[in-house]
């Protein structure tokens, strides 16, 4: 099997994390922005400088939007996976894995609903929990919607595992159960693995609470799909083509990078850098 194709699945799942967790906390941010809240995102968290002007009516909106927006997200990057052409190898897995991740933030949301202990500045998986708590949902309530959650982590693992394979240089890794398992253990969850890894590392000591939670739900999804792998499954490849190594998607991982350990980890929003962004004077 070609490295590069696991090479550019690594650098897939880290840009495609890092530009969607970034988007989930500024759509957070800037309907926090709209009702006046006053913003301030950072790498780790969104701070909130104007407390006196949270209502039941502004919470339950701001902690939706981020939810809804990773579900929508996840379906605009499918569509965009599938009207990629094949040749197009990078393009393809990027958009694929931008289309997990969505997944993976949603339901991750979803699993963490029972877990919601009152913060002044909840991080961004819980922002259901906080719309569970404000609705006054019972806790046998939130413990099914996270157990839901779980039976939607299966069967996207069965969902993707077809779409997974298509990503495939030939219809030779294809024949058996064992290439097909191959190919999922190196070519999704190794990156998966080494790729959250490395955006742990490097960009969120601060929100691991976080990131075990999103862990835990891609892991479930991979490995469901690795075991759906194992069945008998046609995949149309209209003809082999080799992956090289795709230098795009190493240059929008290292700008996003940098764009994480400058601006981003300083603060971005009202009274931060690019504070044009948000709606800093709004009061929705």
């Amino acid at each position: 099997m070609n490295s590069s194709l696991t090479i550019n699945s690594i650098v897939s799942f880290a840009v495609a994390f890092l530009l969607l967790h970034f988007i989930n906390e500024y759509s957070t941010a800037f309907a926090a922005s709209y009702f006046g809240l006053k913003p301030i995102m950072y790498v780790h968290s969104i701070k909130y400088s104007a407390y006196d002007m949270w209502t039941p009516y502004n919470v339950k909106r701001v902690f939706l939007i981020s939810g809804i927006m990773n579900l929508v997200l996840g379906i605009i990057f499918f569509r965009l996976f599938l009207s990629v052409k094949e040749k197009n190898k990078w393009y393809r897995i990027f958009f694929l894995w931008c289309s997990v991740v969505g997944l993976i933030m949603f339901l991750g949301k979803l699993l963490a609903v029972p877990f919601y202990e009152f913060k002044p500045d909840p991080p961004g998986h819980i922002a259901f929990g906080v719309v569970a708590a404000y609705k006054y949902l019972g806790l046998s309530v939130k413990w099914m919607i996270a157990g839901f959650s779980i039976l939607l982590m299966i069967a996207g693992g069965l969902f993707f595992t077809y779409q997974f394979l298509r990503n495939a240089e030939s219809k030779d890794q294809l024949k058996k159960g064992e290439f097909r398992r191959n190919f999922i253990l190196k070519v999704i969850l190794i990156p998966y693995l080494l790729g959250m890894v490395a955006v742990a590392a490097t960009n969120f000591p601060n929100n691991i609470k976080t990131l075990i939670i999103y862990f835990f739900v891609g892991l479930l999804i991979i490995i469901s799909s690795l075991i759906f792998s194992s069945r008998t499954i046609k995949v149309l490849l209209h003809k082999d083509e080799p992956q090289k190594l795709s230098y795009i998607g190493i240059g929008m991982l290292g700008v996003l990078i940098v764009f994480y350990l400058t601006f981003y980890s300083k603060g971005i929003g009202c009274k931060g850098y690019f504070d044009f962004l948000m709606c800093c004077n709004c009061k929705g």
